[in-house]
């Protein structure tokens, strides 16, 4: 438990703040972040659970990719990183049955029964989701049967799933649009470097070739700020080409770029479980 919090703790305190994200509509406790790979998902989770965790929360953080999309693994996770987290606050172990829940049904009932008990504030954070329709369901069934007081987050690439409770108005989805970059996150981010040269009509336009995806934004703003504080020895050589690649990247139609880890950018590393 202690290997996650400090994990989770250095992704969320790596990176640009950006409350926004999940400000407000506190009423509802469950909360979706649904974009592809790169947009900054595992690091909005991740600032919220610092959040949390100051409250005095109960916490848990499952990758789906770590557990193999096992949903068995997914509830064997929570509930141990549940316990672990109790045994923290100098309580014993929940006054509940031994017997691991080996279902997210079964863990959504043993969840209850420590409320009831317990009265506990718990966050469950699901990481990693992807294209795993089965998984989703599972998940999805979970945040219905879940006790209220539970919240929980979800973050994945598919754009499916998560019909049924959205139509309930019980979920809070934040899609591309919401965690794409603005420019004043854009700028903040660009500013954060050391040394960083950028002027602001570049970086206006190199958030508008990106449409503010953070993690070509911050390659990018990496790279423009790397040429610009070349030796002026250098200069004269590599000025005029740097020139032309500017050109070839902003007169071609925008592609998608490979994410990577980027240090300023909202990305995530993926084995958070």
């Amino acid at each position: 438990m202690d290997d996650v919090n400090e994990r989770v703790a250095l992704l969320a305190s790596g990176c640009l703040p950006r409350p926004r994200l999940l400000k407000g509509d506190e009423a509802r406790r469950r909360h979706l972040l649904r974009a592809p790979s790169g947009y900054g998902k595992s690091v909005a989770m991740a600032q919220f659970w610092a959040n949390r965790r100051q409250d005095g929360a109960y916490m848990a953080w499952a990758s789906a990719k770590e557990c193999d999309y096992n949903p068995r693994l997914l509830a064997e996770r929570i509930h141990a990183q549940i316990v672990a987290a109790y045994r923290a606050t100098g309580n014993d172990s929940p006054p509940l049955p031994d017997v691991v829940p080996q279902t997210l049904q079964a863990l959504a009932a043993w969840l209850q029964e420590l409320i009831d008990q317990s009265e506990s504030d718990i966050l469950l954070c699901f990481d990693d989701i992807g294209f795993y329709p089965d998984l989703t369901d599972e998940i999805e069934d979970f945040m219905l049967t879940a006790p209220a007081d539970v919240e929980i987050m979800a973050a994945t690439t598919a754009g499916i799933g998560f019909a049924r409770i959205a139509a309930r108005r019980q979920l809070r989805e934040v899609g591309t649009d919401a965690l794409a970059f603005t420019l004043v996150e854009a700028n903040a981010v660009a500013r954060g470097e050391p040394g960083t040269l950028i002027s602001e009509p570049d970086i206006h336009l190199l958030w508008k070739r990106t449409l503010g995806w953070a993690e070509p934004l911050c390659l990018l703003l990496q790279a423009a700020s790397a040429i610009m504080q070349l030796p002026n020895v250098w200069s004269l050589i590599v000025s005029p080409v740097a020139i032309a690649i500017w050109i070839d990247i902003f007169a071609a139609p925008y592609s998608p770029v490979s994410p990577v880890m980027c240090g300023s950018s909202a990305s995530a590393p993926r084995s958070l479980g």
